[in-house]
Order: structure tokens, then C-alpha cells, then sequence
């Protein structure tokens, strides 16, 4: 055993203990600015994905209304007349001109 006196062995222990709180609040303070910078970043992340979002996305109601124009174009074009339609339409038109100008020259 040692035959160190008590109170240098207990003046010995409290310099580590002093050491080893001071160790422990360094690495406390030093952990707190990097978990800072990281809770920095990570937010600034957040702001611009907000804004990305905020400027380049559709709500709800601009999809809502984009939907309603989709569906009222869908129903113009289902009731538009094809060209086929109009050909028919055209060959129909001429005949008819045709019989009246028959029926009123006489042939």
C-alpha cells in the first residue's frame, strides 16, 4: 500500500475530480454549440423547403380548380363535332342547296 498521508491522497482525488468536471462541462458546452449549429441547419432546411413548397406547389383549392376546368373541357369536347362531322354536315348542307336550286330552276 501506499503510505501517502490522507489528506495529499484526498487533495489528489478531489484535483481529478475537478479535472473530470471540467472535462464533462467542456464537453457539455461543446456538444451544445454543434447540437445549435445542427438545429441551425436542419431549420434552415425547413425554411426553404417551406418556401420551395410555398412558391412552386398547388393548394388544395388550385388543384380543386384545376380539376373543375379539366372535367368542363372534357365535357366541351365531348360535345364538339368531330371532322368527319363536319364533312357529313358540309355533304348534307350542299345537297340540300342543291335540291332547292333544282326545285326553283326546274329541271
Amino acid at each position: 500500500m501506499s503510505n501517502l498521508r490522507p489528506e495529499s491522497r484526498i487533495k489528489s482525488l478531489e484535483q481529478r475530480a475537478t479535472d473530470i468536471e471540467a472535462s464533462i462541462v467542456e464537453l457539455s458546452n461543446d456538444t451544445a454549440e454543434e447540437f445549435k449549429a445542427l438545429f441551425d441547419h436542419v431549420q434552415k432546411g425547413f425554411d426553404q423547403a417551406h418556401t420551395y413548397i410555398t412558391e412552386n406547389v398547388a393548394t388544395k383549392e388550385e388543384l380543386r380548380t384545376i380539376q373543375e376546368d379539366i372535367t368542363e373541357l372534357k365535357a366541351t369536347v365531348a360535345t364538339m363535332a368531330t371532322k368527319d362531322d363536319i364533312a357529313e354536315l358540309k355533304e348534307s348542307l350542299l345537297d340540300a342547296i342543291k335540291q332547292l336550286w333544282q326545285q326553283k330552276h326546274g329541271e
